[in-house]
Formats: C-alpha cells, sequence, structure tokens
C-alpha cells in the first residue's frame, strides 16, 4: 500500500499558481503582476520544499497526498503520486520559476506574461507529480500552450515548434493506444516502441530533431525558453511512458543517440557566438 503524506502538498502547490495565473490575467499593471508572481511563486516553493522534506520522513518509497482530493474527485487512485526519483524535481522546478520571475526587468514585464508562467509552473508540476500515463500525457500536451502563446502574440512564426510537439503528442498517443492494443493480444509492440521511441527523443530535442529548441530560443522570450526547456518533464515522460514498457533495442537506441547528443551539443556550444544560441546547446548538452 502506498504511504501517505502529512499534507496535500502536490494538490496545493498545484491549485495555488493557476490562482495566481487569474489574479494576474485580471491585472492590468504589469508590475503589479509581477509582485504577485512573486509571491505565488515563493508560497509554491515553500510547499514544493516542504513535500520534499515530507516524503523524506515517510521512508517509503512513494508516497501520494493526505486526504488525495484527486482520487475523492475522480475515484480513481494514486494519480498524483511522488516517488523517490521525482520528489526533489518539483522543489527544483518551483526553484526555477520564482528566479525566472524575480530575474525579469521591468523592461520585459509587457513581453513576458505572468499569468502564463503560473499557469505553465502549475502544469509542470502536475506533470512531475503524475503517474497516469493518459493524464500525464495530457498535461505534457498543455505545458506546450504557453510558448505558442507567447509566439503568437509576439507576431513570430511558431511552425517549427508547433510542427515539432505536434508531431511529439500525436507519436505518444498512436504509441500508448498501439500499447493498449498490444495489451489485449495484438501484434503492435514493435510498432508501439518506435512510436514512443521517437516520441521520447523529439521531446528531448536528441540529434537530428533538435533544430525546435534554437527557434524557439530565439524567437520566444528568455524565460519562457527556459521554462520550458529546463524543467525535466521530457525525461519524466521518458522514464514514465517510455522505458518501463519498451525492449531493450529501444533504450539502447535512446542511451546512444543521448551520449551523441551530450558530445555533439558541447562542442556546438564551444564555437557559438550568438549568445541564445550558446544556452540552446548548453542545455541540450546536460
Amino acid at each position: 500500500m502506498i504511504q501517505e503524506l502529512h499534507f496535500p502538498w502536490l494538490e496545493v502547490g498545484i491549485i495555488l499558481p493557476l490562482v495566481g495565473a487569474g489574479i494576474c490575467a485580471c491585472l492590468t499593471d504589469s508590475v503589479r503582476a509581477q509582485k504577485v508572481a512573486i509571491f505565488v511563486a515563493g508560497l509554491t516553493l515553500l510547499l514544493a520544499v516542504g513535500e520534499w522534506v515530507d516524503f523524506s520522513m515517510v521512508g517509503s518509497f512513494e508516497a501520494h497526498d493526505h486526504w488525495d482530493l484527486t482520487q475523492r474527485l475522480t475515484g480513481r487512485d494514486n494519480i498524483l503520486v511522488i516517488d523517490q526519483l521525482s520528489a526533489p524535481l518539483p522543489a527544483l522546478s518551483s526553484l526555477l520559476f520564482l528566479l525566472t520571475i524575480l530575474s525579469t526587468l521591468r523592461t520585459k514585464l509587457d513581453r513576458f506574461s505572468m499569468s502564463l508562467t503560473l499557469f505553465s509552473e502549475s502544469i509542470v508540476l502536475a506533470t512531475l507529480s503524475c503517474h497516469d500515463p493518459w493524464l500525464l500525457i495530457v498535461l505534457l500536451s498543455l505545458v506546450v500552450l504557453p510558448p505558442w502563446l507567447e509566439l503568437v502574440r509576439r507576431g513570430v512564426s511558431p511552425r517549427v515548434f508547433l510542427i515539432h510537439m505536434g508531431a511529439f503528442i500525436v507519436l505518444l498517443v498512436a504509441g500508448r493506444l498501439l500499447l493498449g492494443y498490444a495489451a489485449t493480444g495484438g501484434q503492435a509492440s514493435g510498432l508501439s516502441a518506435t512510436l514512443l521511441t521517437v516520441a521520447a527523443l523529439l521531446r528531448a530535442g536528441v540529434v537530428p530533431v533538435h533544430c525546435w529548441m534554437a527557434d524557439l530560443l530565439e524567437k520566444a522570450t528568455f524565460g519562457t525558453a527556459i521554462l520550458f526547456l529546463t524543467p525535466m518533464t521530457g525525461a519524466f515522460a521518458v522514464m514514465h511512458l517510455v522505458l518501463p514498457v519498451v525492449p531493450v533495442w529501444a533504450i539502447r537506441s535512446i542511451a546512444i543517440l543521448s551520449l551523441i547528443t551530450a558530445v555533439y551539443s558541447a562542442g556546438m556550444a564551444l564555437v557559438q557566438k550568438d549568445a541564445r544560441r550558446f544556452f540552446c546547446y548548453l542545455f541540450l548538452s546536460h
């Protein structure tokens, strides 16, 4: 039986940024919106750290929220669960969001939406706490919305970003559908493993399907690009959606291509003259 935390850290930490996003969306003063966003992001970080400390005190491999409101609302068990792998990720992601909001200059506030940032934080935290495959796919799809909306608002073409993220979502959904079909006696296991593997490589920006990362960093605000690329949602999706169900050859393919990408992007980062492209390859190498 899965252990229970002493407080609904996960659910409150997910709901709080959503409430903050709604408040910021109603404010016309961008400076006040930033102050609200800092306050909300700070509280969210405290909740994430509390979840991490509480989980370490429980001493279990995995645990779910106290009271587990999602179970009462949906009737499904263990939707939001943290384990030893994912326990520190919400705190690290919350810190990243808080620091990005704090470091945003006032001259950039008109371009950098605080409401979309808090919405993105809520989705990222929900993603890093979700163990339900289909809900995880929905969350991975929703997290694409803030960067896309910003690109549209700035009047730049989101075509490259949308093509790659659209392909990622389609491949992921098709792979899960074929996996369910194979589980009932079909012969789609090889195809489903291929689709899931390609989806994972696409979302992680593995060479040679990494051009969308450079495109996003060049066209979006630096904060939005960082908050989409640096949280480990792609790696989390690989760990929970791909690695448990794909055969050994798929895991080896991911490992080899990831190693090639790390070496290639580290070398490319050394020769870049443009700062944004440098950070793109720096993030990719890690």
